[in-house]
């Protein structure tokens, strides 16, 4: 095939893909009862994605996503927890700091702290699925990539904010593949910032 029909082939495999990704997502997170599922099934597509992404995809979807949901079930899910409780920490932290201190300092150094978790987290995504660590080495790895690497983290909290925002004025593409179509740019710039940090310590050596 040349010319459109290349293109118009590539683009409707590509949202094939997206698609059938979300919806498999959304089976894994119901059968996790959602609060167990939801890290496992999120983690497993974003390994899906990542392999598009580097061009080295599985055939069959369905088979790749549910084995990396099983490998990794508690890992994913204490990664997972431990984020929820760094997240419910700094937003309480932030409500205090607005209703109690009210101090702009205070307040300024809270949103620097939760712009760097944030872009941690979305950092993280991308480490969990590109390197075998342990649970500690993971977070420990995101936050150094995340601070090393400031314009790629820029790029995934404006992206992820974009999207977000996309979604609410186009909700039926939310349904549709909402959770692909968020981890796509996260693992794409997550896996530039890794590639270049690992790029610069080959040079250093």
């Amino acid at each position: 095939m040349k010319g459109f029909m290349s293109v118009f082939y590539t683009w409707g495999l590509w949202l094939s893909k997206m698609m059938l990704i979300h919806f498999i997502w959304l089976l894994l997170t119901l059968l996790g009862f959602g609060v167990f599922g939801v890290f496992p099934a999120t983690f497993a597509a974003a390994k899906a994605i990542y392999q598009i992404i580097k061009q080295e995809d599985d055939q069959n979807l369905y088979k790749g996503i549910w084995r990396d949901y099983r490998t990794h079930f508690i890992k994913a899910n204490s990664s997972g927890f431990i984020w929820l409780f760094i997240s419910v920490f700094l937003y309480f932290d932030f409500r205090v700091s607005e209703i109690f201190i009210q101090s702009t300092v205070i307040h300024f150094f809270l949103v620097m702290v939760g712009f760097v978790a944030v872009s941690s987290f979305l950092m993280f995504i991308t480490i969990f699925v590109r390197y075998e660590l342990t649970v500690f080495q993971y977070f420990k790895q995101a936050l150094f990539i995340a601070i090393a690497q400031p314009l790629e983290a820029i790029a995934l909290v404006i992206s992820s904010i974009l999207l977000i925002y996309l979604f609410l004025y186009l909700p039926a593409l939310s349904a549709m593949m909402g959770i692909s179509v968020i981890l796509y740019p996260i693992i794409w710039f997550g896996h530039r910032a890794c590639v270049s940090v690992e790029e610069k310590n080959l040079a250093a050596n």
